[in-house]
């Protein structure tokens, strides 16, 4: 199937036509991508402000930017494309299985993938946010790339960076890079437009997928290189978890093995269920992996992945996004997507395999309470209960409150801080010396956020209530390992939410990046649903004013090509790089949709989506639902 759309600038151009690709040509493909350059024109703005999406922007001085391309390339390809789309619930993003086409039988030649890079390091190095030695890394001309004392992200006085995260199956279940000369197409379009980058998982299971320590980067290689040849940049995402349905996530068919014989690896609820999705935070530190524990498994994969590709970390590979739990957020996998869970529902505590059962009793026996040793809360109810339901997490008096309830809960999330703690100065051993930038990700568990005890947030393992703020001890610790952090759902709005559910993303959003800032602590943020109307967008930019790394759209697909998403897409970037100079998002909101100018026609086989869409009437339905049932 052929999809075409055009793509084009913002403002009144003055154009002239630079060129044009050429031609691919294949049983299949044809394109044909006749190519204008132009400098936006911004209208000086009247007033000192403007109001977007609902939001009223203030800011600096108005600016202006050029797109470039890169050169171009003639590649073949084959195979037919599909798409089948499960409806999604309105809840924090469920990662499933892309229909993706088939490979395509023309893998990079050897050389086309080697680019050697600018930087290397001194003899110490220059860590991330803070972690700073003695030594400064230079580049081969011997200029200096960051000195001591001046080792912070600065906010661009201008915008946010872009990153687009690339399908879940872009690489294949066999390690294979699909699709190359559509995703190429898809990358050029992206660039032109002015996106500074894409991310994309790197799936444990894939990469460590024969037996211990053997690792196999021939995927990434090619698409770091397809990106390196592209110009644009590479937000590496380490995936030590799996997705429910996604093939080739899965984790090592080794680490599995051990699982089986020893399930108390694997997370577990009150009634013994296990969760598959990642390794329990109590193995950690136990070498029970083949000699090895969970945490040198991790390092030893990223000590590899360093080793492969020194020569792009901090030119191509701009930042390393570490997984830290269940979808690679630092959490607990209290809402599991298996069935047990439904939104909005609580989820469940998830310490009862027996290390973590062991800890309990020894912080217990620590403090003169060997009683409060013996599991959690038996009245915190179940996965899909709601907080009135359960004597646990009753708002006035309920057990979260009392004495034993703030010792438990004190353990439980303490537990998932240190996790994080380890997990970075590992990260920060492996990339500490190299110009690349250290982050985490931070769930966005914005549903009971109005209630009292904050339910979900506290299964999820963020110690967040009405008297207790759940992320200022995170912000800190992140701030001594010289972390970042990402934090979804920047685009949910709470008139959007069912009101039953005592939601509240907004106040989620800005209590989180109020932490950050005020612990100094790099914040980046992406969006949970693919969305592209004017009030998702205008969210987002409202957020972004205060974000200080870069955001990432979730994620590239065939929806996201089609016309009318692809004008807005575009018009939704220009206003990112623009989102601190009123006068210039004050010209993007008066030209609207028509701000695709000058026209790219863009033919090319579709990209399928990840099969996760906002429909905004289902998400109306399902309110309605849950309204009817208060």
């Amino acid at each position: 199937m052929l999809t075409t759309f055009s793509v084009g600038g913002v403002g009144a151009p003055q154009r002239s036509q630079l060129g044009s690709f050429a031609g691919f040509s294949g049983d299949s493909f044809r394109a044909s991508i006749p190519l204008y350059y132009s400098k936006p024109s911004f209208r000086q703005a009247k007033q000192p402000s403007m109001k977007l999406g609902g939001r009223r922007f203030g800011g600096q001085k108005k600016g202006s930017s050029r797109w470039k391309s890169k050169a171009h390339a003639q590649e073949g390809d084959t195979g037919e494309s599909n798409s089948n789309l499960p409806t999604p619930l309105p809840q924090p993003i469920k990662e499933s299985q892309p229909h993706w086409v088939e490979e395509f039988a023309d893998p990079l030649q050897d050389g086309q993938d080697s680019v050697e890079s600018q930087l290397v390091p001194g003899e110490a190095g220059v860590g991330f946010f803070g972690l700073v030695s003695e030594s400064e890394l230079v580049r081969e001309d011997g200029l200096p790339l960051l000195r001591q004392g001046n080792p912070e992200v600065k906010q661009s006085a201008v915008g946010v960076p872009m990153y687009v995260a690339l399908p879940l199956g872009a690489i294949s279940h066999d390690n294979k890079l699909r699709s190359r000369k559509a995703l190429r197409a898809a990358l050029r379009a992206l660039k032109l437009v002015g996106v500074e980058g894409v991310t994309a998982n790197v799936w444990w299971g894939l990469v460590e997928k024969e037996g211990p320590q053997s690792y196999d980067w021939s995927a990434y290689e090619h698409l770091i290189s397809m990106l390196s040849e592209e110009g644009l940049k590479f937000q590496c995402v380490f995936a030590f978890h799996q997705v429910p349905d996604l093939q080739g996530s899965e984790l090592p068919p080794w680490v599995m093995e051990v699982a089986r014989g020893n399930s108390d690896v694997l997370f577990t609820d009150r009634g013994g269920q296990r969760s598959y999705d990642c390794l329990s935070f109590s193995v950690d530190d136990r070498e029970l992996f083949h000699g090895r524990s969970a945490l040198q498994m991790y390092k030893d994969l990223m000590i590899s992945f360093r080793n492969q590709f020194a020569s792009e970390l901090g030119g191509t590979i701009a930042d390393i996004v570490v997984g830290m739990g269940p979808n690679g957020e630092l959490r607990y996998p209290s809402y599991p997507e298996d069935g047990r869970w439904a939104f909005p529902g609580i989820g469940e505590f998830q310490c009862y395999d027996k290390y973590m059962m062991e800890d309990l009793a020894r912080h217990a026996e620590s403090i003169g309470k060997p009683e409060w040793g013996h599991g959690g809360p038996h009245d915190a109810g179940s996965y899909k209960q709601w907080p009135h339901e359960t004597v646990f997490f009753e708002q006035e008096n309920g057990g979260w409150s009392q004495e034993y309830g703030q010792f438990f809960l004190g353990w439980y999330c303490g537990r998932l801080v240190e996790h994080g703690r380890r997990v970075s100065l590992a990260s920060q051993e492996v990339f500490g010396m190299y110009p690349v930038h250290l982050l985490a990700k931070v769930a966005g568990v914005h549903w009971w956020y109005l209630s009292d005890s904050h339910a979900a947030e506290l299964t999820a393992g963020y110690f967040n209530t009405r008297s207790n703020d759940g992320y200022k001890d995170m912000m800190q610790m992140f701030k001594e390992v010289g972390f970042g952090v990402i934090l979804t759902c920047a685009e949910m709005q709470d008139d959007e939410q069912p009101e039953a559910a005592r939601c509240s993303p907004e106040r989620l959003v800005d209590q989180v990046v109020t932490s950050a800032i005020d612990n100094g602590v790099p914040i980046a943020g992406e969006n949970a649903f693919q969305r592209y109307d004017a009030p998702a967008h205008g969210r987002i930019l409202h957020t972004a004013q205060r974000l200080n790394k870069s955001f990432a759209f979730l994620r590239m697909g065939k929806s996201m090509f089609e016309p009318v998403n692809w004008v807005k897409f575009v018009r939704f970037v220009q206003q990112m790089k623009h989102v601190r100079q009123p006068e210039a998002l004050m010209a993007l909101e008066e030209a609207g949709d028509d701000a695709a100018h000058p026209p790219l026609a863009l033919t090319f086989e579709e990209i399928p989506d990840s099969p996760l869409e906002y429909h905004k009437q289902l998400n109306r339905e399902q309110h309605r639902q849950l309204i009817e049932r208060q």
